[in-house]
């Protein structure tokens, strides 16, 4: 596996005004992240979305930082399953920690990030 950085946070998560707001619609989410600059991650195409305590584990790197997870076990696991499909889909694999809300991951096919006012 290798990690490659796609988006620093303009904010410290410990700094966070209120919990992330997610937001599902059809195979978008949308996770609003409110500090002293709000930003919108949206994430498109969404094959799987998981939120986890810390407690369990996070992936170096990721830390404020949202990550594409290169050739990651869980990618494997959904070609096995089936390759057709994923071949369609071309997933990537994006996770980011936010401190006191948890360890996200999120296989979608692709990410951008929308500054808020």
């Amino acid at each position: 596996m290798t990690y490659k950085t796609e988006y620093v946070l303009p904010m410290f998560s410990s700094n966070l005004e209120k919990e992330p707001e997610i937001q599902i619609t059809g195979l978008e989410v949308a996770i609003r992240i409110s500090g002293y600059s709000d930003v919108l991650l949206k994430f498109q195409s969404v094959l799987e979305f998981t939120r986890t305590s810390s407690k369990f584990g996070i992936t170096e790197g990721s830390y404020d930082t949202v990550i594409k997870i290169e050739n990651s076990k869980r990618l494997a696991e959904l070609k096995e399953t089936n390759e057709r499909d994923y071949a369609f889909w071309s997933p990537n694999h994006y996770a980011f920690y936010l401190d006191g809300s948890g360890f996200f991951q999120i296989i979608a096919d692709s990410f951008e990030v929308e500054r808020l006012v």
